[in-house]
């Protein structure tokens, strides 16, 4: 006798093991409303979210939709801010959701015109987060985070760092002055990659020295120091 098994046969054990190496919109799309005991299981499962460049907005909305009842469960959120056919992805995702459970996220490739104040609220208010990035191209012409947001995020990272963070990379062109006027903030901040980016005349190693003095916990610190005529590089460990 020939005996068939079904998906439906696996153990709760290796359906858990299976999502782990998939993220969010893979596990939504192959299986959502599969059965009742699937289902159960996708209300208990820790969900990564990455959106990737060459998303297109049919998959982004099919996302949020499913994500209207899972937004809690996102621990890990890798974001592209211009996907094939649409811009300003991050601002539309942090209008829809709250991701309260959140420990990991990266935002890459941020449009100039994105308005991402609703995003700084609700990452000031995150209580789990542990590693936060901000990955622009090297081009500053072509992947120029806005002076505003460029502020803001520098301020709210390095300044009013959360106590739950411990590692961060703030790869975006701007020269961080708001360090230079605080004399310390208590934070937990190990690992810290960052780029200081202005003219020769404003910005110089020198520009390490707040950093040192506010952030003691540091174990990792790497600094580049970019300007339209010199590229250098400090790393301490």
């Amino acid at each position: 006798m020939t005996i068939r098994n079904q998906l439906e046969d696996l153990s709760n054990e290796i359906f858990l093991d299976v999502f782990e190496y998939l993220d969010a919109n893979d596990i939504f799309f192959g299986f959502t409303s599969l059965n009742l005991r699937i289902s159960l299981l996708l209300n208990s499962i820790p969900l990564h979210v990455n959106i990737h460049r060459t998303y297109c907005r049919r998959e982004l909305e099919f996302l949020c939709n499913h994500l209207k009842f899972h937004s809690d469960q996102v621990i890990s959120l890798q974001v592209h801010d211009q996907i094939c056919d649409q811009t300003n992805v991050i601002a539309y995702l942090f209008h829809r959701h709250d991701f309260i459970n959140l420990h990991s996220c990266i935002f890459y490739s941020i449009h100039s015109s994105s308005k991402l104040k609703i995003v700084l609220e609700k990452l000031s208010k995150l209580p789990k987060i542990v590693l936060f990035r901000i990955i622009q191209s090297c081009d500053v012409k072509e992947d120029k985070l806005n002076a505003s947001d460029a502020s803001e995020f520098s301020h709210l990272i390095l300044i009013d760092t959360p106590s739950t963070l411990r590692s961060t990379s703030l790869y975006f062109h701007y020269n961080h002055t708001k360090i230079a006027t605080i004399s310390k903030v208590t934070t937990n901040l190990t690992h810290l990659k960052i780029i200081f980016y202005d003219t020769l005349n404003d910005i110089s190693i020198y520009s390490l020295i707040p950093l040192l003095r506010i952030h003691r916990a540091l174990r990792t610190l790497c600094v580049t120091i970019k300007n339209s005529q010199v590229l250098g590089a400090f790393n301490t460990k």
